[in-house]
């Protein structure tokens, strides 16, 4: 075997790695982009919360953009009938599953009880609080 046929069966063996290496790379790095999305929208969703005074967004527009491309929320939540399971599953990344974000249920099971201090009256939004 040539020098030249050596270096090209060793640049196709490198080239074969690393279409392997971004083909297992690419979707973890989307679904981690999506991942950094989803956790925002659960912060907003949980300031949207207290803010309109325990009602759940009806639409991205209530959220102030669409984040439809990397993120799933359920609109439908009723905050006075959802379970802590329901609104734990209301908001996912659009993969459907948490890869790179270990504390999403931690966050979203803070949304749900924020919701519920809100709607018990116990938590008030930011506006009541500055008037007093």
């Amino acid at each position: 075997m040539t020098s030249r046929r050596v270096l090209v069966a060793i640049a196709l063996v490198i080239s074969g790695l690393v279409a392997v290496l971004a083909a297992g790379l690419v979707p973890r790095l989307w679904n981690m982009t999506a991942e950094y999305v989803t956790a925002a929208v659960i912060r907003d969703t949980e300031e949207y919360v207290v803010r309109s005074q325990g009602r759940w967004p009806q639409s991205w527009a209530d959220l102030g953009e669409d984040r439809s491309r990397y993120t799933t929320i359920n609109f439908a939540i009723d905050p006075k009938s959802s379970s802590k399971a329901d609104v734990v599953r209301a908001i996912r990344p659009v993969s459907g599953k948490f890869l790179t974000y270990p504390h999403a249920d931690r966050d979203l099971e803070r949304l749900f009880a924020t919701m519920r201090r809100v709607s018990d009256g116990k938590l008030e939004p930011p506006d009541a609080m500055d008037s007093r």
